[in-house]
């Protein structure tokens, strides 16, 4: 998928507007979410396999609320059964909510941010033509397009570029490493990408590398 890019805010409060798109839509793949967990906690037998045992009878959800402290701010007792009639209301004839959850994630992974220093030349982005494989949540015949990775695949990654994929970033309020949030892209069983690559441009200073890579799999030309 080619990839959308987004000013990050320059002068004024217009140039704004693709930042405040970026967040919203964020946002609403966090309540689809929350729609999600309600529905599989209001259906007796997905209940029971969250919670690992069964439930009882006619129970109640108690539902709560916190600040951004972690302190509870409002509590809410809900019968299941209602819980789940609205669900149901609300879902008719719609796509559900983690098919919705899985298209906002690969909207998400399409946006790049535009006009940092370290990129260069002031809208030197409006030239480039990157595209982006998109993993995201979405699923084909109920199988993930990624796949997180192994402890050994993670080494593998430090030992290619440690600086890179050793540094701490800030997701969701919490330090990662980079490597802990990278996904193999597999969505189909036995794909093969270099099927679906005509010819690999590149600079004669990156020539040897590529074709070390690559082999005989997929023409290699200097620009």
């Amino acid at each position: 998928m080619p990839v959308i890019y987004i000013p990050q805010g320059l002068s004024t409060p217009l140039s704004l507007i693709g930042t405040f798109c970026v967040n919203g839509t964020y946002h609403t793949k966090y309540v689809l979410g929350q729609l999600q967990q309600l529905k599989n906690l209001s259906n007796p037998q997905s209940a029971a396999q969250v919670l690992g045992s069964p439930v009882a009878p006619n129970y109640t959800l108690d539902l709560q609320n916190t600040d951004a402290a972690g302190q509870v701010a409002a509590t809410y007792a809900v019968p299941a059964t209602h819980v789940q009639n609205v669900l149901q209301h609300v879902g008719f004839n719609n796509i559900p909510f983690d098919h919705s959850i899985g298209v906002l994630g690969v909207f998400l992974n399409m946006f790049c941010p535009t006009d940092n220093l370290h990129l260069g030349e002031l809208l030197g982005y409006y030239r480039q033509r990157e595209w982006r494989l998109i993993a995201g949540d979405i699923r084909i015949n109920s199988r993930p397009m990624g796949r997180e990775l192994s402890d050994a695949e993670k080494q593998r990654l430090a030992t290619v570029d440690s600086i890179f994929w050793n540094r701490q970033l800030d997701v969701d309020g919490k330090s990662v490493p980079r490597k802990d949030l990278a996904f193999i892209y597999d969505p189909v069983p036995g794909w093969n990408p270099f099927d679906l690559i005509e010819s690999i441009h590149a600079p004669s200073s990156a020539l040897t590398r590529i074709k070390q890579i690559v082999g005989n799999k997929v023409p290699v030309h200097k620009v």
